[in-house]
């Protein structure tokens, strides 16, 4: 991330994220609780809805895993932020047979 780069948090939670990037940067912590000062509350399993602020970059980081339709997430993310860096993560639950227990 540069240092100008405006950063939407999607599932910010506790916002460590926050003090992994650039302090120049704006950070938009976006969650489904509103837990810290500044937190855009949307609970993604009932509507898409982003902040009405000008970003550049996504993180979906350990939040993806909560949402119901995420294809239908996915769809309305690139119709909502066309060209902008996104970055996420996933954690599948899952173990493979072959994977030690």
């Amino acid at each position: 991330m540069r240092a100008t780069d405006t950063v939407l948090d999607i599932g910010a939670g506790n916002q460590k994220l926050k003090k992994f990037i650039p302090p120049a940067c704006t950070y938009v912590p976006v969650d489904c609780v509103d837990d810290l000062p500044g937190t855009f509350v949307v609970d993604f399993n009932k509507e898409f809805r982003l902040p009405d602020v000008p970003f550049n970059v996504v993180v979906c980081a350990g939040s993806l895993e909560y949402i119901n339709d995420l294809t239908g997430f996915f769809r309305a993310l690139a119709a909502h932020a066309p060209g902008r860096q996104v970055i996420f993560t996933y954690c599948s639950t899952r173990r493979s047979r072959s994977a030690p227990a």
